[in-house]
């Protein structure tokens, strides 16, 4: 259970998520104005955080849409054959 509490409340920087996505900060900015990329959370006017376990959902959602489209191309090629 305290495991568990700890990663609940687990908050990313900004350099964090340039390290773990490879994405440019202007990337990940567009990304968060187009909807795309979890919202921070504003800690002070110029500190945004992210909560960890909204990282890993979009990382997860991420996955399962790559292995959906993978799946779709699959089928859709042995339906040509």
């Amino acid at each position: 259970m305290k495991a568990e509490i700890n990663s609940q409340y687990k908050f990313l920087t900004i350099k964090d998520l340039l390290v773990l996505t490879g994405f440019s900060r202007s990337s990940i900015n567009q990304k968060i104005a187009n909807g795309t990329f979890p919202k921070p959370i504003y800690h002070t006017n110029n500190k945004r955080l992210w909560k960890e376990s909204d990282y890993m959902s979009w990382v997860e959602a991420m996955e399962a849409d790559m292995a959906y489209e993978r799946f779709r191309e699959r089928c859709y090629e042995e339906d040509r054959k």
